[in-house]
C-alpha cells in the first residue's frame, strides 16, 4: 500500500473525529510528501504506544507522567490529532485525572495500528 493511499484511509477513518484536524494533517502531507507523512505518523503511533506504557505504569510519578505527556503533545499537534494535544497538556499541567487521555490515546492507537 503506497504512500498517498494511506493518508486516504488515515483522513477517511478520523473523518469525524473531532478531536483530528484534517487540515493540519493535510499541511504536513503537502509539507512534506505522503510517504514521509506517513512515517511521521507511524512514529507518533509509537509515541503514543509509550506514553500509554508510561500512564499505565506510573500514573503517581507526576514528572514522569509530565514528560510523556509534553512528548505526545507536541507530535500531536505535528500530526493533526489536537484533541490528543490539548488532554495531554491539561495532564501535564495536573488539571486532569489521567484516566480519560489514556482512553484517547488507546483509541488512537489502535486506529492507526490497524491502518497503518
Amino acid at each position: 500500500m503506497g504512500g498517498m493511499e494511506r493518508v486516504h484511509n488515515v483522513l477517511k477513518r478520523f473523518a469525524n473525529d473531532t478531536g483530528f484536524d484534517q487540515s493540519k494533517f493535510k499541511d504536513l502531507v503537502e509539507d512534506t510528501n505522503p510517504d514521509t507523512a506517513i512515517a511521521i505518523l507511524k512514529e507518533f503511533n509509537k509515541t503514543l504506544g509509550a506514553t500509554i506504557e508510561t500512564l499505565n505504569a506510573e500514573p503517581s510519578d507526576k514528572d514522569g507522567v509530565g514528560k510523556a505527556c509534553h512528548k505526545v503533545a507536541g507530535s500531536a499537534a505535528l500530526v493533526g490529532f489536537l484533541g490528543i494535544e490539548s488532554l495531554a497538556r491539561a495532564n501535564k499541567r495536573g488539571d486532569q485525572e489521567i484516566t480519560g487521555l489514556v482512553a484517547r490515546l488507546k483509541a488512537a492507537h489502535q486506529a492507526l495500528t490497524e491502518i497503518l
